[in-house]
């Protein structure tokens, strides 16, 4: 588990939780929040946060499965680029790779691509946490 200060513990929470109501306007404000007041490594420290809060710690996953607004379970390479990117972050992190999040954040040359990227990680993890019950 990473160690977040006050203030950034605060921002990354609200936004997790607030991603749960799965509202793109919100949780584009939320990511721009918490990269204006904290940076970048605030910013990589909340997505670890929001991983690790919403996906249970294990070594056990191995393929990346998604399910689509029709309620259909597609692979990895049918998921569309920034849901595609998020699941790796969200597999490695469930790995504790270290190495392959980092790989991934830096292999996004366009920050474009890449915001969408962390906004689909945030959705997602708003999706488990409301999925697993983390708040009610």
């Amino acid at each position: 588990m990473i160690e977040l200060d006050s203030r950034l513990t605060t921002l990354a929470a609200y936004a997790l939780r607030q991603a749960q109501h799965a509202d793109a306007f919100e949780d584009t404000i939320n990511v721009g929040l918490i990269l204006s007041e904290c940076g970048m490594r605030g910013l990589w420290l909340a997505m670890q946060a929001w991983v690790d809060t919403s996906v249970p710690p294990a070594h056990e996953y191995e393929t990346l499965s998604f399910l689509g607004p029709d309620g259909t379970v597609t692979g990895a390479d049918d998921a569309a680029p920034p849901v595609r990117w998020a699941g790796r972050f969200m597999l490695a992190r469930a790995q504790n790779d270290r190495e392959q999040c980092q790989a991934l954040v830096r292999s996004v040359d366009d920050d474009a691509a890449l915001t969408a990227g962390i906004l689909a990680l945030l959705h997602m993890c708003g999706l488990q946490c409301r999925l697993r019950g983390v708040w009610t």
